[in-house]
């Protein structure tokens, strides 16, 4: 039966144990530089040191077990083990080689630390000494006896706990036995609706694998401070998923924070196409850039004795976006600057979803004088293209992609394809067109149009941008003009793309134009 979750093979290839003992050779220096730091800086800056080089000891040990493609997690925990001891076996020996040395060359020290690491027995008469005497001050006290026995335990725990944890992690990770590779990772750019019950919810994509596209739904706001988000493993087989939830906060310093908990972990999705679920996002992270539709009907008022603006996000989570925004508006005084800031996102938020994009300008404006962010640059520039003004729009947009070179906020072709959304949905195809030359050349430079290759870089699947893409082309250039504009494309890409560009053009007879949104 198959397994509802990813079960390593417990395969263990003898390149990964070459490696590791590789590894353990390469030890050897680096544990003598950590003793000689652990001799010569301060106490506060040795105990740093610590767990720095232990980190250093998970890393080598991650590093052979994915380039020898150990699938045996148990295995490679005990390896790390090894290596770990052998860490804390040559950092004693260079440490008491180091102690003991009168001065000389770099080869008489190597000589000293050799002869020690060969020395157990001498190790050990002179770590029962220092137990006697004591080593270190801490106010004036000497470390010995139990307190130094403590500080060698926690020592040896952090240089081997590091390489054992991530030895059995690294060996964990899904592997794909078909294609002998690891499974490629990818994080799914939408957020979704937080879990809450993650066994439940396992247990149901389980037994019926194709409610996976109904379960997860995408987050209401454009920043939910609790959401989901998706990552993807995929191979040549059943792809499958790992879930986290995530938590935003803002700290006292105005500094964002975000807490991550891992809810479900490689969970199979039997029979499900890869490339599927990474439509189903990118569908999803379309519909969440481009202009929002008029609202639902409001319904009942939201409960009463919530925190501030608790009932305006109660509303706006319901989609009864007037209600949230008259709950909102009495806040945008507020002399908190959080509560303030938040107030003015809603009342943006909620004028958008409306249709009210003067006001949603004037809220966006606003709130970018608090927060200087592309994100905020971005929404002021699409709110000017609803309002009639594309030239301001564009003026805006070029801020936002400035200040996400510095932020990295979004991927800067998510900032193009919102303000094409925009730009379309508003009516303005002829300053569209620019920014979808862009986004041609994008393809045209990558050369591949595989959709696993496009999501990896943020980059909308070939056939939605030539699906979403024609109205403008069409309306702007004509139909003769139009094809000629996609088939510039055709010595650029690959034979899929060339397949693929070649049939919809002949499909669509140069003339037919979807009705759909920009990419």
């Amino acid at each position: 039966m198959t397994s509802a979750y990813y079960v390593p093979s417990g395969r263990l290839p003898a390149r990964a144990v070459w490696l590791l003992l590789r590894c353990a050779l390469a030890a050897l220096p680096a544990a003598w530089v950590y003793a000689w730091l652990t001799i010569h800086l301060p106490l506060a800056l040795a105990i740093v040191s610590t767990p720095v080089f232990a980190f250093g000891l998970g890393l080598a040990t991650r590093y052979a077990a994915r380039c020898g493609k150990a699938r045996a997690p148990a295995a490679m925990g005990r390896l790390g083990i090894a290596l770990g001891l052998a860490a804390w076996y040559a950092q004693a020996a260079a440490w008491i080689s180091i102690l003991e040395a009168d001065g000389g060359s770099l080869a008489h020290y190597l000589a000293d630390f050799v002869l020690v690491l060969t020395s157990p027995a001498h190790m050990a008469q002179v770590a029962l000494d220092v137990l006697d005497v004591g080593v270190y001050s801490i106010a004036g006290l000497r470390m010995r006896g139990a307190l130094l026995v403590a500080v060698w335990a926690a020592e040896l725990a952090l240089l081997v706990g590091a390489p054992y944890v991530l030895g059995r992690i690294s060996a964990a990770e899904p592997f794909c036995e078909d294609a002998d590779c690891w499974m490629q990772e990818i994080e799914l750019p939408s957020k979704f609706d937080a879990v809450s019950q993650p066994a439940g919810l396992a247990a149901l994509v389980a037994s019926d694998p194709a409610c996976f596209f109904t379960v997860f739904t995408p987050c209401r706001g454009a920043d939910p401070s609790r959401h989901a988000r998706l990552f993807v493993y995929l191979g040549k087989g059943d792809p499958f998923v790992s879930i986290k939830n995530v938590t935003v906060r803002i700290d006292q310093h105005d500094k964002r924070r975000e807490a991550k908990e891992l809810v479900i972990d490689y969970l199979r999705l039997l029979g499900i196409d890869a490339h599927a679920i990474l439509r189903h996002g990118a569908e999803i992270q379309a519909d969440a850039a481009a202009p929002a539709p008029e609202p639902a009907p409001m319904s009942k008022a939201a409960p009463a004795e919530l925190p501030p603006l608790g009932a305006a996000i109660v509303h706006l989570h319901a989609d009864r976006f007037g209600q949230a925004l008259a709950a909102a508006t009495p806040y945008l005084g507020a002399r908190d600057d959080t509560l303030r800031r938040d107030a003015v996102r809603l009342c943006a938020l909620c004028s958008a979803r409306v249709g009210r994009w003067d006001d949603a300008l004037r809220y966006w404006s606003m709130l970018f004088g608090e927060e200087r962010s592309a994100h905020n640059a971005l929404n002021v520039g699409t709110s000017f293209a609803m309002t009639g003004d594309p030239v301001h729009g564009r003026d805006w947009i070029a801020r936002a992609r400035t200040l996400n070179l510095a932020s990295r906020e979004m991927p800067d072709l998510q900032i193009v394809t919102s303000f094409i959304a925009a730009l379309t949905r508003a009516g303005h195809l002829a300053q569209a067109l620019p920014y979808l030359d862009e986004v041609r050349e994008v393809y045209v430079g990558l050369h591949h149009t595989d959709p696993t290759f496009l999501t990896l870089r943020h980059v909308p699947f070939f056939d939605a941008f030539l699906e979403h893409s024609a109205p403008v082309v069409h309306t702007v250039l004509g139909l003769e003009r139009g094809h000629a504009w996609y088939a510039s494309m055709l010595p650029h890409l690959d034979q899929h793309g060339k397949d693929e560009l070649t049939a919809w053009l002949g499909a669509h007879a140069l003339g037919a134009t979807p009705s759909s949104e920009t990419a």
